[in-house]
């Protein structure tokens, strides 16, 4: 798949002006103590607004997921592809089943949505691990094994802290959690970029 590379910029895009459009649009919403998924939550005000932005932002990663499978150039970014696809069907799945509005009883709905969240974080930090791994074999891109180790610790690091913080500290879980998410876009980001930058470059040199 060519060019596969731009979904992923796109979908990193799309992200963030999702979040800030979902929280500048919600009057009184708090980035700093409120939780992303609340935006497409059940009774959000804007939910039918945000649901399309991030249908849109998991459909570009499940292309650049399949467009890099195809591109990798040994098993271990194959792998990652293979997750980076996880995360974005857990995403699906996170939109298909949302979030329960906030203090009613947790559903089935609801719980499968926090299942799925799980899943999905679970399968960023592998991808990014396994991607680390793979680029450090491959000569023009051993530069981003450094870069996926950094955000792939970040997560690491961040993500347990996450998972504790609404009962722990509930004041900074919506903190917490754009670290997390915030790590992976920005990995997804620079990966995209230095992915088309080099394919540019090999294109201008013939």
């Amino acid at each position: 798949m060519k060019r596969f590379y731009y979904f992923g910029i796109a979908a990193a895009a799309i992200y963030v002006f999702a979040v800030v459009l979902g929280g500048y649009m919600w009057n009184g919403y708090n980035h700093i103590s409120q939780s992303i998924s609340e935006l497409i939550m059940v009774g959000s005000p804007n939910q039918s607004i945000m649901q399309p932005l991030f249908w849109a932002y998991n459909i570009l990663l499940v292309v650049f997921s399949i467009g890099f499978f195809q591109w990798a150039q040994n098993r271990l970014l194959k792998t990652s592809a293979v997750f980076l696809l996880l995360v974005a069907l857990s995403g699906v799945m996170m939109l298909i089943f949302p979030q329960d509005k906030l203090g009613e009883t947790l559903t089935i709905v609801g719980l499968l949505h926090l299942i799925f969240a799980g899943f999905a974080a679970l399968s960023t930090l592998v991808s990014i691990f396994f991607a680390a791994a793979g680029f450090r074999k491959v000569d023009k891109y051993k530069g981003l094994t450094v870069m996926s180790i950094v955000f792939g610790l970040i997560i690491l690091v961040n993500g347990p802290l996450t998972a504790m913080a609404p009962t722990v500290f509930p004041d900074y879980f919506g903190l917490s959690e754009r670290v997390t998410i915030g790590a992976f876009i920005i990995w997804l980001f620079l990966v995209s970029y230095k992915l088309a930058n080099n394919q540019n470059m090999i294109k201008a040199e013939k």
